[in-house]
């Protein structure tokens, strides 16, 4: 973890390691055209990648993004931050939103998030794959996902559509 808070809650001597990193933003660099997926899971860094990809033009977004709830970044509880994301996000045109859980759900459940595309993931609030209007989940809140027998969750966002408007070909009238 990035974080000592959360490296030190389940085991109390921990040492600090180098481990070379990429920016997101040397990702997005790496291919000319948009990623159709990106699953983000940097144990509370997250945020970082938002970032990045908030500053790519609208046609490099990727259709979906995921990632892992934020419980320490920032010494922001949660859902402060992420509720931060969601918005940025939004205003980006990511319409659609799922809350996928990782506990509780079956011998399935860890993998559940991680396992499965976008379209097939499950969520928590209704139980469905159908996505969720962003507007609608954050007019209801965020719930509590450690309330949930000590789940943690991933939110995951689906891009909505472009409209590409055509010139229609102008069409003489004869009014005689």
């Amino acid at each position: 973890s990035f974080s000592l808070r959360k490296a030190t809650q389940y085991k109390q001597q921990v040492s600090p390691m180098q481990v070379h990193a990429i920016r997101c933003e040397a990702l997005w660099a790496l291919t000319e055209r948009a990623p159709y997926f990106v699953k983000i899971d940097i144990e509370e860094r997250n945020y970082l990648c938002i970032d990045a990809i908030a500053s790519l033009p609208r046609e490099r977004l990727p259709q979906y993004v995921a990632w892992e709830m934020h419980e320490y970044a920032k010494d922001l509880d949660f859902p402060i931050l992420d509720l931060e994301l969601i918005g940025k996000l939004q205003a980006l045109g990511y319409d659609k939103m799922k809350i996928a859980g990782n506990k509780g759900r079956g011998p399935t459940a860890a993998f559940d998030s991680g396992g499965r595309l976008p379209d097939d993931i499950l969520d928590v609030e209704t139980l469905r794959t159908d996505w969720v209007s962003t507007s609608v989940k954050l007019a209801a809140g965020i719930p509590c996902a450690r309330c949930q027998d000590g789940d943690w969750w991933d939110f995951y966002m689906k891009l909505g559509e472009i409209c590409h408007y055509k010139t229609l070909p102008q069409v003489a009238v004869d009014g005689g």
